[in-house]
Parts: C-alpha cells; structure tokens; sequence
C-alpha cells in the first residue's frame, strides 16, 4: 500500500485519476485477451458443476467390515508350498511345470547367444585394419 502511494504521489496529482487509469488499463487488458481468444477460437469457460467423480463408491473401514476376511478366490498358497518344497531334485525355478522350462531354455539360448556374439565382436575388432 505504501508503494502505491509513492506512486500515485510520483506520478499522478489524484488517487482517482491513478484509480482511473488503472480501470483503462484493466478494461486494454480484456480487450486485448477476448481478441486474441477470438482469433485463436478460445473461449474462457468455467465448468458450471463440478465433474463426476471417477472412483464414486464407497469405501469401507477396517472396523466397519468387521472380523470377516473375504477373499476373491480360493487360497491356493498352501498348495503352492507343497509344491515347491517338496524334494524331487528339480531346481525351484523350474518346478512351474513347461512354461518354466521353455523360459528357462530361452533365456539359456539368448545368453550363450550373446556371449558367442560378443566374443566374435572382440574378435574381429582385435584384427588388424588392411
């Protein structure tokens, strides 16, 4: 506030002529913003009601739910263990069944791959230039 009145004192003889000015300055400014909107087709607008919300359900509390657990399907976590920890010789990380052996196998092809490429790399880069 003490700035203004610097201002006003510096530059103009009344307040009402600096309030004055402000107002045609204000009034430029929106003329200029409503052209430049029409030229480029924007158009300020603001939403009347509030959009919809995405996730509108309600939520539950733990203590509102209670004691009872529910679960979408049933637990096969016991099952799995009994799989996986019985000993028949297979490594862990194969005891999915064939979609573990084909990834596995995969994955042993691109490695021994890439290290073949690699090594004809280094060869052919350790030649001699002709």
């Amino acid at each position: 506030m003490h700035i203004k009145r610097l201002f006003v004192e510096c530059h103009y003889t009344t307040e009402e002529e600096a309030e004055e000015e402000e107002e045609e300055e204000e009034e430029e400014e929106k003329r200029r913003t409503s052209i430049c909107n029409l030229l480029w087709g924007l158009r300020i607008t603001v939403p009347t009601q509030p959009p919809p919300m995405i996730f509108a359900t309600p939520t539950k509390y733990v203590s509102e739910a209670g004691n009872v657990v529910e679960y979408l399907g049933h637990n096969k976590v016991p099952d799995l263990q009994k799989l996986f920890q019985k000993s028949d010789g297979v490594p862990v990380h194969l005891k999915g069944g064939l979609m573990d052996k084909m990834l596995y196998r995969t994955t042993m092809a691109l490695t021994i791959g890439g290290t073949l490429y690699c090594l004809m790399a280094l060869y052919i880069a350790a030649q001699p230039r002709k």
